[in-house]
């Protein structure tokens, strides 16, 4: 793993990582405002209870404004103290019984104390080390929603894993799909393999070689798969002729409107397709050498 950083730096870079990839600066500020915002809130609610610190407060705040804070993180740590179950307890769920127990306060003063205590913690967020944060909010962020802040979410949490800061296991919903097709069952016997049977050999191979990204295998299989079934998803690879793959560069082009750039694109996937079972020697040449 890369040396781990805190969520201000990792943010940092995820913002400079959009910007390299042409984000627009609209954009780029709406990313910036939800991850310095809503995003902290989130991850925030998720954190078990700890002491919350004035420190930065102090250095941000005036006077007036910083005894706001210290009245509620003062409200806060005694309702903890005389309430010791919920030392186990989120930090969303501690706030959410503390304003129930403040029942004899106005709703402005109740929303007052739950803003002011979680604009401390988000503070303390910003020295949080990535590996810290809740597997409950990653796990949340990669699930299909339409929130914006859980997209974001995910978009961000992609980025570190692919940067090495967090481990891949949280990316079940991306190797779904490839690890179910490639777990099938499978009747057919034979010396030489067929298309569909290579598939899968193709992806498993990707997967334990671990060379590429779980994006990048989700790509290999969307496209090898279609050529498979265009072609015949039973019909022998060794039966396979460089006419049937132009075939099927021209079908891209005719039927499914591709430019020229995506057909070299797919041209790359079954180029490696190929080479692989060429290695392997489940067919004498490479049949995709002569394609330009």
């Amino acid at each position: 793993m890369a040396v781990e950083v805190n969520y201000r730096q990792a943010v940092r870079l995820f913002l400079s990582h959009l910007q390299e990839n042409n984000m627009t600066q609209k954009w780029l500020e709406s990313f910036s405002q939800t991850l310095q915002g809503s995003f902290k809130r989130f991850i925030g609610s998720e954190l078990k209870i700890y002491p919350l610190s004035l420190d930065k407060i102090r250095e941000r705040y005036s006077k007036t404004r910083q005894y706001s804070f210290a009245y509620s993180a003062k409200r806060f740590h005694s309702f903890i103290k005389s309430n010791p179950y919920l030392a186990k307890a989120s930090f969303g769920q501690a706030i959410a019984e503390l304003l129930e127990h403040l029942s004899e306060l106005s709703t402005n003063t109740k929303r007052d104390i739950k803003n002011d205590l979680f604009k401390i913690v988000g503070f303390d967020i910003d020295d949080l080390l990535v590996s810290q944060i809740p597997e409950k909010v990653i796990q949340d962020c990669m699930k299909e929603s339409s929130r914006h802040i859980l997209i974001r979410g995910r978009r961000f949490f992609k980025f570190l894993i692919h940067a090495g800061q967090l481990d891949s296991k949280h990316l079940p919903v991306y190797t779904s799909t490839v690890i179910r097709f490639i777990d099938q069952k499978d009747d057919s016997a034979g010396d030489q393999p067929n298309l569909e049977q290579c598939c899968r050999i193709f992806l498993k191979h990707l997967l334990q070689a671990k060379s590429l990204h779980y994006e990048a295998i989700r790509s290999n299989y969307y496209h090898i798969t279609n050529f498979a079934q265009f072609i015949g998803a039973k019909k022998k690879i060794n039966l396979i002729r460089r006419d049937d793959i132009l075939c099927y560069l021209n079908h891209l082009d005719l039927k499914r409107g591709y430019s020229q750039s995506s057909k070299s694109a797919v041209l790359t996937i079954i180029r490696r397709f190929f080479a692989f079972f060429a290695a392997q020697r489940f067919i004498k040449a490479n049949t995709t050498a002569n394609i330009r």
